[in-house]
């Protein structure tokens, strides 16, 4: 799943004259266990501190446990993670705000996660509590950073209706819970994506509905998350409906918003409205609902990248500031699920492929 910060947000920024460049891409090997593994989530901190998270599976009936790897610009290696207790746990989302305070996110399989990178090692950190009267579980799913006191964590809790929308602040000190407001009366309600703009203007997409997801978008202004509204696509069988939900978004400024998700489906935000912006069909999705976008970053208002899959293969799209185009990625069996947009190191996506019977995690960069 995607994750924003303010320190990506900077290291995104670059000429227009450089922005429309789309070279290739190159599968990077990954580190860690050769089989088993799945990245989900990619930040970085500099052009030679990147980090990616997401899970290993061990040999045997044992949980799932997370993973995490760093790359200082000599490759990518594994760097240990704390216990996280019988259950195991998955990381979905990861965001820096430095160096030395970059948190990553995920689900314990039955309560959120929160790990936190002091720069010398990664530990676990409590969560908020369940309310009063609602149910334990849930997890995130992303996670964006305004400050080292200003972290927020998006994904979806258990409720007496169903799914319901999670949200937790950290305000420096620990993680509280949030009211958001969910789309009632629905069956499902999750938050995917996360993207800063300021501590006052932050934006969550997801997913709502019952039989079907629905895009669904919220933001904050600095007082209280409130529901946008924002466009649905149209169905080619609405007898048969697909899913159409967000998954991530990427906020340049405060007029210029990216979103992506299910169904191929990429809306724009200019400071006013939303908008549906077409985008080419990949190879293999015969009907335009089955591209699943799963990833955006932007490096400028000309040079944004948004990954996925479909139909068990990698995709990729590239925005030159006036259409969308695909980049083909050089990997089968496989999907990308994290991207990020560095000024002068590239762009580098993660995800899964399989080879043969096994599950390795998959690393692809495109510089220039």
């Amino acid at each position: 799943m995607a994750a924003a910060s303010l320190t990506a947000a900077v290291l995104s920024t670059t000429s227009a004259s450089a922005a429309v460049r789309a070279n290739k891409w190159t599968v990077v090997p990954a580190a860690g266990p050769t089989t088993g593994t799945a990245l989900a989530a990619v930040t970085a901190v500099s052009a030679t501190n990147l980090w990616a998270v997401g899970s290993v599976a061990p040999p045997g009936p044992a949980a799932h446990r997370p993973l995490i790897e760093h790359n200082t610009g000599s490759g990518w290696k594994m760097v240990a993670a704390p216990n996280v207790g019988t259950a195991g746990g998955e990381l979905h989302g990861i965001a820096a705000v430095s160096a030395h305070d970059i948190w990553a996110v995920g689900s314990t399989g039955t309560n959120p996660l929160a790990l936190h990178y002091d720069g010398t090692r990664w530990k676990a950190v409590p969560t908020a509590p369940p309310t009063p009267g609602e149910q334990p579980g849930g997890g995130f799913l992303a996670v964006a950073a305004v400050s080292a006191t200003d972290v927020w964590a998006v994904g979806e809790r258990p409720t007496v209706d169903g799914p319901g929308i999670l949200v937790e602040h950290w305000d420096g000190h620990r993680w509280t819970f949030i009211v958001a407001p969910s789309e009632a009366p629905t069956d499902f309600n999750a938050l995917s994506g996360l993207a800063v703009v300021s501590a006052r203007d932050i934006w969550a997409v997801g997913s709502r509905g019952d039989d079907f997801n629905e895009p669904l978008v919220e933001h904050w202004n600095g007082t209280v998350w409130s529901v946008v509204d924002v466009p649905e696509p149209p169905q080619v069988n609405p007898d048969d409906p697909k899913d159409v939900g967000l998954t991530a978004v990427t906020a340049l400024s405060a007029t210029n918003v990216w979103a992506v998700g299910q169904a191929g489906l990429i809306e724009h935000y200019d400071g006013h409205a939303w908008r549906i912006v077409p985008a080419p069909r990949p190879a293999g999705d015969t009907d335009g609902m089955s591209t699943r976008w799963a990833a955006v970053s932007a490096r400028s208002a000309r040079d944004v990248w948004a990954v996925g899959g479909v139909g068990g293969t990698p995709v990729s799209l590239h925005w030159n500031g006036t259409a969308w185009s695909l980049v083909p990625v050089p990997a089968s069996g496989a999907g990308l699920d994290g991207v990020v947009a560095t000024a002068t190191a590239g762009t580098t996506a993660v995800g899964v492929r399989s080879i043969g019977t096994e599950q390795r995690a998959l690393i692809v960069h495109n510089g220039r």
